[in-house]
């Protein structure tokens, strides 16, 4: 199927919908936008694509130049394990992302992962306090109330976990969110635990819904230069903690 002409799908046992609950723009974020276009099922995979696409939204009074994929799952999901196998996209500095956020307020937001590729398309970086860390690939949880000002982060932090390169080998990407912890892993390998009792009570009163998006940074190609990058997403899984 290529591009959706629907704003509702299944795949992998779930309903997902295209774009995001606040709408197919973030009124911070102009350089995208949620192109249903951009979003195609090849052989029961998802594909995800950054591609110049201009729209204009008048109500911004702005043109946003690339359209983006991006997918909600509109579940309302709580404790459990959640799972994606993919390949990332290939291209210059695209900002592919597997995550959690609440139905009812931001934050929380559980990133199971943000990936950042470089100017040179590839997700290599370089940063003394983690010598081994070497892929761009990071976590991160958001918690507390935007609104009363107490919006906190744990930070994002990359951990080493392959040596293959994620472009083009398929990795599992792996959240365990339990009422005392949180867990992520990527292809089986720990990567971050919270254990926080003040952040994980936080989390814990909401129920979330999962977004896999693919996107691009500030200093991407916002032209008819862009090249269209993929986000391959092969499987999705989650399996839901006894309750």
């Amino acid at each position: 199927m290529v591009g959706l002409d629907m704003n509702e799908f299944e795949w992998q046992g779930y309903t997902w919908k295209s774009g995001a609950p606040w709408g197919i723009i973030h009124p911070d974020v102009t350089r995208q936008w949620y192109d249903e276009s951009a979003i195609e099922l090849r052989n029961n995979e998802l594909i995800l694509k950054t591609q110049y696409n201009p729209k204009y939204f008048p109500e911004l009074d702005t043109t946003s130049n690339i359209g983006v994929g991006l997918v909600h799952c509109p579940d309302r999901l709580r404790h459990g394990i959640y799972e994606i196998e993919a390949v990332l996209p290939t291209g210059k500095r695209l900002w592919p992302a597997f995550w959690l956020t609440a139905w009812d307020q931001w934050p929380p937001e559980i990133d199971v992962f943000e990936a950042y590729t470089n100017r040179w398309g590839n997700y290599l970086h370089w940063d003394w306090r983690t010598p081994f860390a070497f892929l761009n690939v990071k976590t991160n949880v958001h918690y507390g109330s935007y609104n009363a000002g107490t919006k906190e982060e744990i930070g994002g932090q990359s951990k080493y976990f392959t040596l293959k390169d994620p472009r083009k080998n398929i990795m599992r990407y792996t959240l365990l969110w339990l009422p005392d912890r949180l867990k992520i892993m990527y292809n089986g390998k720990l990567v971050r635990e919270v254990t926080d009792q003040k952040i994980l009570s936080d989390i814990n009163r909401f129920d979330m819904y999962i977004v896999l998006n693919n996107a691009v940074n500030e200093d991407a190609d916002l032209n008819d230069e862009h090249v269209t990058s993929e986000f391959r997403i092969t499987k999705f899984r989650y399996t839901e903690y006894p309750r």
